[in-house]
């Protein structure tokens, strides 16, 4: 998670909040700039359950910019879904 906030040039000092979605551990960096969840193997239906919670925490923070949501994943048939790496405009 640390290469993931420095990627985006966030100090490490920036708060992290953490929620259990779908039975996965989402990480929340810097008061929504950044969601994160780096469970190995997801499934479709965690993916669904994952997109939805994050999203309805995202409202529930309204952050003022932009924030972005990353997830690690080692299916090959779901590196293409777009639901893993998602941008919601400020």
């Amino acid at each position: 998670m640390v290469r993931s906030v420095k990627t985006i040039a966030l100090e490490l000092t920036v708060p992290i909040e953490q929620k259990t979605i779908a039975c996965k551990t989402v990480h929340c960096v810097g008061v929504s700039i950044l969601f994160v969840c780096l469970a190995p193997e997801l499934t479709h239906k965690q993916i669904e359950q994952l997109s939805q919670g994050i999203a309805d925490w995202h409202k529930e923070l309204a952050p003022v910019g932009e924030t972005q949501v990353v997830s690690r994943n080692k299916r090959k048939d779901m590196h293409s879904d777009p639901r893993l790496v998602t941008v919601f405009p400020g």
